[in-house]
């Protein structure tokens, strides 16, 4: 279920696409491949998904999430990769600890300042603890300079959920959907050295029709959090970009339905929800 997911795999495809652009000038260089990718390895303490659904709670929750990115020219990009969630605190008979598997397909067009992005993702059990959830996401993001070096990067997601289960348990299978309007202010500290630290504060919330989340309220959840990332500059770039970063989120669960799921599926009621993250990856 689309989670921080997205956020990593923003961040991992723009230091792909950055990565290319410090290069040599073209002009004076063999033609390199057009193809990069990207792999993040998340460890967190529990996985709660932009949808404020619990989905776990207890143990270790890893979500590695690898992929393709491939520019078609200076507009269009193609990219294509896998999420994945391991719970450690699950122990199916037949799968262990291996949770879900999100395949997803994008394409994503640079307008100026502006990006736009569709996705089709389809969210699917390993244990057949849901029917397949086939979902498209589409979102429209804005790379202000309205404060120098912090960037506040406004954004709005509309996810479709087009069939199966229901993507928070409690509410319609299929054919209904939820909006994410959020920002992601960030900052680079020592940007001019060899060890600099971006920080960032994404936060969001989530509004939909009653039938999205099930009984008779509109608002979803709301996340904020901080992040903080640094290049692992010791480590030969023949070995790719790698990069390590550490975080926590807090969740809050505004509809009455977040909770009661949370509570079915073996979670608490709680509202108030925090969750702690590091991670490495690489790109190349």
């Amino acid at each position: 279920m689309l989670g921080k997911k997205n956020l990593l795999r923003t961040a991992a495809v723009m230091m792909a696409i950055s990565t290319v652009a410090m290069g040599a000038d073209p002009a004076s260089q063999p033609e390199q491949p057009n193809i990069h990718g990207f792999v993040n390895v998340p460890f967190k303490s529990a996985y709660i998904t932009p949808r404020g659904l619990v989905v776990e709670d207890q143990g270790l929750v890893i979500q590695p999430i690898g992929g393709l990115v491939i520019p078609i020219d200076d507009t269009f990009t193609v990219i294509g990769g896998v999420w994945n969630s391991i719970n450690t605190n699950q122990d199916d008979p037949d799968v262990g600890s291996y949770n879900e598997i999100d395949p997803f397909i994008e394409l994503s067009a640079k307008l100026g300042q502006f990006e736009l992005s569709a996705t089709y993702v389809p969210f699917i059990s390993p244990s057949g603890a849901f029917e397949t959830e086939h979902n498209t996401e589409y979102a429209v993001k804005y790379s202000d300079k309205w404060f120098g070096d912090f960037t506040l990067n406004p954004y709005g997601k509309f996810f479709y959920a087009m069939s199966g289960d229901s993507t928070v348990v409690l509410g319609r299978k299929g054919s209904t959907f939820d909006v994410e309007l959020g920002v992601v202010p960030s900052y680079t500290f020592n940007k001019d050295s060899s060890c600099p630290i971006t920080v960032t504060t994404p936060t969001f919330i989530t509004v939909g029709p009653e039938n999205f989340w099930g009984g008779d309220q509109n608002f979803g959840v709301f996340c904020t959090g901080i992040n903080a990332s640094i290049p692992l500059n010791f480590i030969p770039a023949r070995f790719g970009h790698w990069h390590a970063g550490a975080g926590v989120s807090y969740y809050y669960l505004i509809n009455d339905n977040l909770a009661a799921a949370a509570d079915l599926i073996g979670s608490n009621d709680d509202r108030s929800r925090f969750v702690g993250s590091v991670e490495i990856g690489f790109n190349f």
